[in-house]
């Protein structure tokens, strides 16, 4: 990626409603290095703990259970803190380009679009602190204390861990897709395992991951290719998906929307369209479907 590409990241993001983090989250102090922004006080103490054990470097073992990790990323289970909670942090440190421009992808960007899917009326997890780790221009680290969802399953073992039917199971991930449209929220991976299923029933589930989701006005198109993107995903990981499951799942959104037969004989043929494409699209590319 280009400098002047990186640069013009760095313009449009700080657009970006940042002063939405300090509205939600209002206690903001320096804690062990980190800029943090709490949304109550009592988060102070496992603040200062994630700091001060992310500062040490991810080269040694964590004492928690750990969800994702890579060299630019972690993902741990903590919950000895007042809620459990996931952290969710980015290391900076190898790309100067991420480091000047483009760490407000990452980590900024996922705690805003939290809070803006939250006034949305979306169901995700709660964004308990957000913290950036600085240098003078440069962002080191970010770091998110995200709501941790213990009892969420994903779709395969939402089917295979309760008495739920498949259909019942792709309805209720279709019912989140459809709150993602009506909300105007594009999100780029839809992906099953984004979408968390509560054996209590749908008023518990949530959608996650919203590091690079956009919100514009409803497009239908969007719709049907993040619906065609979910079964895709469910297809590549060997899911069984019969024709009767999947026109089940469309009867059902299509009559949600309140689509008339002409507009369901469009987009149906829309969905199967991406849904039997060979290559995903990119996220600027979903972003121009209308």
């Amino acid at each position: 990626m280009s400098f002047f590409t990186d640069l013009g990241m760095w313009l449009r993001s700080d657009k970006k409603p940042f002063t939405l983090l300090s509205e939600a989250l209002p206690n903001s102090e320096l804690i062990a290095g980190t800029n943090w922004w709490l949304s109550a006080p009592q988060w102070h103490s496992t603040a200062k703990k994630i700091s001060s054990e992310l500062g040490n470097g991810w080269d040694k073992d964590l004492e928690y259970p750990v969800l994702k990790r890579s060299r630019s990323r972690c993902l741990f289970v903590l919950d000895d803190g007042p809620s459990p909670c996931v952290v969710k942090s980015f290391d900076f440190r190898y790309s100067f380009g991420r480091k000047i421009f483009r760490h407000r992808l990452f980590g900024r960007n996922e705690a805003i679009n939290l809070l803006l899917a939250k006034q949305y009326g979306l169901p995700v997890p709660e964004l308990y602190a957000y913290g950036e780790t600085r240098s003078g221009l440069m962002c080191l680290d970010s770091i998110q204390l995200i709501e941790y969802i213990k009892d969420g399953l994903n779709y395969p073992e939402f089917i295979c861990q309760t008495n739920h039917t498949a259909q019942h199971g792709l309805i209720r991930v279709a019912d989140l897709v459809i709150r993602l449209y009506q909300s105007g929220c594009l999100h780029p991976d839809p992906h099953y395992e984004q979408f968390l299923l509560s054996p209590v029933g749908p008023e518990q589930d949530r959608i996650i991951d919203f590091q690079y989701a956009q919100f514009s006005a409803p497009s239908l198109n969007q719709l049907v290719y993040q619906l065609a993107h979910l079964l895709r995903s469910l297809k590549a990981s060997h899911i069984q998906l019969d024709d009767a499951l999947i026109s089940g799942m469309l009867g059902h959104v299509f009559e949600t929307l309140e689509l008339t037969y002409t507009d369901k004989d469009h987009w149906q043929e829309r969905f199967y369209l991406y849904f039997q494409a060979q290559v995903d699209l990119d996220r600027r590319q979903i972003m121009k479907l209308r």
